[in-house]
C-alpha cells in the first residue's frame, strides 16, 4: 500500500513540474530576474489591409477565372 501511495505521489509531483516548466517566462535584460511577460500590442483598425480573394469564380459558369483588380 505504501509503494502504491508513493508511486501516485511521484506521478502527481512529476505532472505538476511539467505544467510549471511549460509556462512562458520572461527575463529582464538588465537585472536577469524573471518578470511578467509584456502583452502583445493590438494593431489599429486603419492599418489592416483588406486582401482580395485568391480565387474568383465566374457567376455564370461557376468556374474559376483570373481575378480582375
Amino acid at each position: 500500500m505504501a509503494r502504491l501511495l508513493s508511486a501516485i505521489l511521484a506521478l502527481a509531483f512529476a505532472a505538476s513540474l511539467g505544467s510549471v516548466a511549460s509556462a512562458k517566462q520572461c527575463r529582464d535584460a538588465k537585472t536577469g530576474k524573471f518578470v511578467k511577460c509584456p502583452t502583445p500590442k493590438a494593431t489599429p483598425m486603419g492599418s489592416m489591409k483588406m486582401s482580395s480573394p485568391k480565387h474568383c469564380k465566374d457567376p455564370k459558369t461557376g468556374k474559376f477565372v483570373k481575378c480582375s483588380k
